[in-house]
């Protein structure tokens, strides 16, 4: 009898064989609409919108990439912010109502993308509408169908729009960005990777208006879709650019290339690519994969922020206006056990292949876990001389934190997929539980919002 892993991963390398059939028949369909004329900065969803009050305390969370096992480490999170209290009495509130960006990435953008369109509802559905679910197995029966053939034939329905009209239909109810509400919500910036440079997209109006498009109509199933799109397995998601046709330099996103600062080669590097946008001659159409290829740990959006206000090359604290700032990351990158270096024989192109992909994923969170500790290590140094004491919170849980061996190498094996069964789940959001409370860093911010309030 097979067992329940080798039958998910035989259905997988047969969703890939048919896919690979299937390549050359696909069309793509464009769901992003142009703006006309000059694009205005109030309008769109944008991080500083003049609805949303980010009162003293910033609360910025990072999810990482890594399918329902992501999905499901991060919606354990989001749950011991919401019962985690501050204060007592009349003046008591949640930590999760503070949180005011969610940067996330491929499985993390699930959760991320609820969370940010429900608020609070997340907790009396989520798990039963969407981690619970075998997505995968819905997909690949869904990819079987003769229907779904005819269509990808004949309509250029393909396997990236049949994973968008699950998610739209079964997920996200057929909501777009204008859904998410400014005022009382977390702002949700989902991050896909731009397939010609291999640099993060964000789906934000800031980047957008590079192209001089609305997001305010764009689904959120196919936001969700471009940043979990594994490669080969899942055809791009494709946009339009329409940047010859507004003219975005009253905006923010353009006074905030202009005023970037040049001696910085992170920000230079950052602006160049940004401004490749604006050349619909030679970008006509934007093509977007999996988010965990530039930026598996959803960490990016944070570090590309810190790279443009010139944290490299100035002696300033971007977050002056606030009176506590904590960035908490999320983390399900595993760790597992390849068994190659214990043998002579020589892996085969399934294990080189894992081996050389995770490899590289795992290099690169290491550079983005660096450079993010440099600047907040910059910035608590600076306002520790300026200031006397001012700190940022860096906060991480993730599976190698695991005191127990046994569960620490079962979380290391769980799979990359849409897949996971109920027990694993619950055994997900429980450790996520766990992990975040004894987290030390996590309870100085405690404390020290108790005695602020």
């Amino acid at each position: 009898m097979l067992t329940q892993r080798y039958r998910i991963g035989f259905r997988l390398m047969t969703l890939v064989i048919v896919a690979l059939l299937l390549q050359g028949c696909a069309l793509y369909r464009i769901q992003n609409n142009p703006v006309e004329g000059m694009t205005d900065p109030l309008q769109g969803y944008r991080l500083m919108h003049p609805q949303r009050d980010y009162g003293d305390v910033l609360l910025l969370l990072s999810f990482s990439g890594g399918g329902t096992r992501a999905a499901a480490f991060s919606y354990g999170a989001l749950k011991t912010l919401r019962d985690t209290s501050i204060g007592e009495g009349a003046d008591k509130w949640r930590l999760l109502d503070e949180v005011d960006l969610i940067s996330s990435v491929s499985g993390g953008s699930f959760t991320a993308a609820y969370y940010g369109l429900h608020g609070d509802g997340i907790f009396h559905d989520y798990e039963n509408r969407f981690l619970k679910q075998s997505i995968q197995g819905a997909l690949i029966r869904k990819l079987f169908n003769p229907v779904i053939w005819t269509r990808t034939l004949f309509t250029g329905f393909d396997r990236t729009e049949m994973a968008v009209e699950y998610y739209d239909t079964y997920i996200f109810g057929g909501a777009t960005f204008a859904d998410i509400f400014h005022h009382d919500r977390p702002y949700i910036e989902i991050n896909a990777t731009d397939l010609s440079s291999g640099q993060r997209f964000s789906f934000t109006q800031r980047y957008f208006d590079l192209i001089c498009s609305d997001l305010q109509n764009f689904p959120l199933a196919r936001a969700v879709t471009a940043s979990s799109a594994v490669p080969i397995v899942f055809p791009t998601v494709v946009l339009k650019n329409y940047s010859s046709g507004c003219d975005p330099t009253d905006t923010p996103t353009w006074k905030m290339l202009d005023e970037a600062p040049t001696a910085s080669p992170a920000a230079l590097a950052l602006t160049r690519n940004l401004r490749t946008y604006r050349d619909e001659g030679s970008r006509s159409y934007i093509h977007l994969v999996d988010g965990g290829i530039s930026d598996n740990l959803g960490l990016r959006a944070i570090t590309d922020h810190f790279a443009l206000v010139g944290l490299d090359t100035q002696d300033e604290d971007p977050f002056s206006q606030f009176e506590t700032v904590a960035i908490l990351l999320i983390n399900a990158e595993t760790k597992p056990k390849r068994g190659i270096d214990d043998r002579l024989s020589k892996p085969g192109v399934r294990k080189t292949l894992d081996a050389v992909s995770s490899a590289q994923i795992a290099l690169y969170n290491q550079e983005t876990l660096a450079t993010l500790h440099r600047y907040i290590e910059k910035i608590n140094e600076r306002n520790e001389r300026v200031t006397g004491g001012k700190k940022v919170y860096f906060i991480e849980i993730n599976f190698q934190e695991i005191a127990s061996p046994r569960l620490r190498d079962r979380f290391n094996a769980l799979p990359t997929s849409l897949a996971l069964n109920a027990g694993e789940i619950d055994e997900l959001v429980v450790t996520a539980n766990r992990l975040l409370r004894q987290e030390p860093e996590f309870q100085e911010l405690v404390e020290h919002l108790s005695k602020k309030r």
